[in-house]
């Protein structure tokens, strides 16, 4: 059975991948985007810091301070290096040179009240930046110029004298493109791993969401089963409860008509009893399922002699037994186990019944053993039968309820006697209930044998 959303036709396990896939895709696309910001502001702080350097040079080539972040503002070189810690000696003087289209630009400012200084040779890179560091502020911008972007530092140099109105601003530019070219690296790097990270995050979410609904899907199963058997069951004492009540509707008067009556009567009796049977049988179950087995039955634990109780089991079937030959084998009669005889007996009884309907009624034999095992700790009963076996491939489902093995015993058997098949999984919860275990092992056309294992106890 296949979960699907409620209106949609994509089954659950789909679209829980897909609500995955899209989830850690954009998880990877914010991740992405966060590595990419964070790697450039890091690269252009770098750059930051080599212009702020390279800056320092210039004034010193001018014999001039320049009061910008990260210089040293004294005439010097200032020592502030692109990574690490700052080293030895002070970093080479770059070289300028004046030809270079980017060699740092100078431009004039004059005070108040004086000439205006001629235009120089060349444009300002950013306007703005220029205006801004006429008025005494360090800018660091960015600007595309051509084919390429530009960082820019645009600085005031101070005064070359006290009494001096010229002030000059500077402009040093640095080239970004081996920057552009590694953070579009980074880009072709995490858009060609996210196809892979969606596709190995479907695999594994459509895995786990198998795994986990998997489960889910089988309790849903087995409850649509559940529903649909026990209303076959029940179904069956019903119909006969209104077939037996009309029959006796329409009996006549006299002799005839009271025993037609009679028997009308008893049948609806048998059939209430079945039901009865049958919804006791599906509460033990559901009580045993729903809490603590131990508790649920109000087990009364007590030792229990294995030979008076498969003697006992026995006696229960004399009268339908036929022809077979039902026998007891317990060497040690002192041999007991810690149970609830009543519910021990049941589990008994329910096996020996199904030993008797699966074996032949002129040459079957029913067999009930009883030995100590585990050094005395455990003793192990079983139940065996040469009769017409259980295919190997239906023993799993043999203790699931309302599951019968042979196909060929129908409803209307069931109704005429048979059982509702519940009876092994009732009594696996009530050994799993004394805290032991139950097992099946059948051989077509050789038999059948159910062991018990169960906690022993000394009288």
């Amino acid at each position: 059975m296949r979960l699907r959303a409620p209106g949609r036709r994509l089954p659950v396990r789909v679209v829980l991948m897909l609500w995955g896939v899209g989830v850690v895709g954009a998880v990877l696309l914010i991740l992405g985007g966060a590595v990419r910001v964070t790697v450039r502001a890091y690269l252009l702080a770098s750059v930051d810091r080599e212009l702020a350097t390279r800056a320092d040079f210039f004034a010193a080539s001018q014999r001039l301070p320049v009061p910008v972040p990260g210089g040293q503002g004294r005439g010097q070189p200032a020592r502030v290096p692109l990574f690490g810690a700052p080293p030895p000696e002070p970093p080479r003087r770059p070289r300028i040179r004046p030809n270079d289209p980017y060699f740092p630009r100078t431009f004039r400012v004059e005070e108040e009240g004086s000439a205006p200084p001629p235009p120089p040779p060349y444009a300002p890179w950013d306007e703005a930046a220029l205006e801004r560091a006429r008025l005494g502020e360090a800018v660091y911008s960015t600007v595309r110029t051509g084919d390429e972007s530009l960082r820019i530092l645009s600085a005031p140099l101070p005064r070359r004298h006290a009494d001096s109105a010229r002030r000059d601003v500077v402009q040093m530019p640095f080239r970004l493109t081996d920057i552009e070219r590694g953070l579009d690296a980074v880009d072709r790097t995490l858009l060609a791993l996210l196809p892979l990270a969606l596709l190995a995050t479907a695999g594994g979410g459509a895995l786990l969401t198998s795994r986990a609904l998997r489960p889910i899907e089988e309790a849903l199963a087995q409850e649509k089963r559940f529903v649909a058997d026990a209303s076959h069951e029940l179904r069956t004492p019903l119909a006969i409860i209104r077939a037996a009540a009309d029959l006796g509707l329409e009996a006549g008067e006299g002799e005839a008509g009271r025993a037609s009556a009679h028997r009308a009567l008893e049948r609806i009796d048998a059939a209430t009893e079945r039901g009865e049977r049958i919804v006791a049988d599906l509460l033990l179950l559901a009580r045993a399922e729903r809490d603590d087995a131990h508790s649920a039955l109000a087990l009364d634990l007590r030792p229990v002699p294995v030979g008076d109780l498969l003697r006992q089991a026995a006696e229960l079937f004399e009268p339908v037994r036929g022809g077979r030959v039902i026998s007891l084998d317990v060497p040690d009669p002192a041999l007991c186990v810690l149970a609830d005889r009543h519910h021990l007996g049941r589990v008994l009884s329910n096996l020996i019944d199904n030993a008797v309907r699966h074996t032949a009624e002129d040459t079957g034999r029913i067999t009930l053993t009883a030995r100590a095992a585990s050094g005395g700790r455990l003793v192990a009963l079983s139940v065996t039968d040469n009769g017409t076996g259980v295919p190997t491939e239906e023993l799993p489902h043999l203790f699931r309820r309302f599951y019968r093995a042979d196909a060929s015993r129908t409803r209307s058997r069931a109704a005429r006697g048979g059982g509702a098949g519940l009876g092994l999984a009732i009594a696996r919860a009530i050994v799993e209930a004394h805290r032991g275990m139950i097992t099946l092992r059948s051989v077509p056309g050789v038999g059948t044998s159910v062991l018990l294992t169960l906690p022993a106890r000394k009288k």
